[in-house]
């Protein structure tokens, strides 16, 4: 494997953590919101 793949993988795999916790926050803020009403 090139290091240039790797560096790719690396970033992939960030994009994902981000765009999980992005979906965690959405869920949480859903969750709370309807907790409220």
């Amino acid at each position: 494997m090139s290091e240039d793949n790797e560096e790719l993988l690396e970033l992939e795999l960030e994009d994902i953590l981000i765009m999980r916790m992005n979906l965690a926050v959405l869920y949480f803020e859903l969750s709370y919101e309807k907790a409220v009403l």
